[in-house]
């Protein structure tokens, strides 16, 4: 597909050779294919005018993460007792009078702390550049996993 840009009018998308030939001759310009650039720590847009590449600000990486890992903390806890909606509802089954949902309840709780405290301890050593940033399912793949 091919991106044409035109002042003060949408883009047009196509790949038809002759939509492309016939905009181009009324003054429509083929905006050109982004840079090369890391999705994962930085964006690109267009401008109007040319690319922009920009890093994405460390919180919003942060907050990225920090949602996806919950989002899988969240699945395993959903995966084993139905009653576990989440890692907050399974907590809540601690010292539960039922053993195995207080056990389960217990094991995810241990894992989820041990998740976090590993996802602290790489961010440091990212942010002290004792290691590059690594990508998303390298991260999760660096956790503890969690209980049987």
């Amino acid at each position: 597909m091919t991106t044409l840009d035109y002042h003060g009018q949408p883009p047009r998308v196509t790949d038809d050779a002759e939509i492309i030939a016939t905009l181009m001759r009324k003054g429509w310009t083929v905006r050109p294919d982004p840079p090369a650039y890391d999705p994962q720590t930085h964006t690109a847009r267009w401008d109007g005018v040319q690319w922009i590449v920009e890093a994405i600000p460390i919180e919003q990486m942060q907050a990225q993460v920090g949602a996806a890992v919950q989002a899988m903390i969240d699945a395993v806890c959903t995966s084993g007792v139905p009653y576990f909606r989440d890692i907050f509802s399974a907590r809540g089954y601690v010292n539960d009078p039922n053993p195995t949902y207080h056990a389960r309840a217990v094991a995810l709780r241990d894992w989820s702390s041990s998740v976090w405290t590993t996802l602290d301890e790489i961010q440091s050593d990212v942010m002290a550049g004792n290691r590059p940033l690594p990508t998303l399912p390298e991260l999760l793949a660096e956790l503890p996993q969690p209980p049987a």
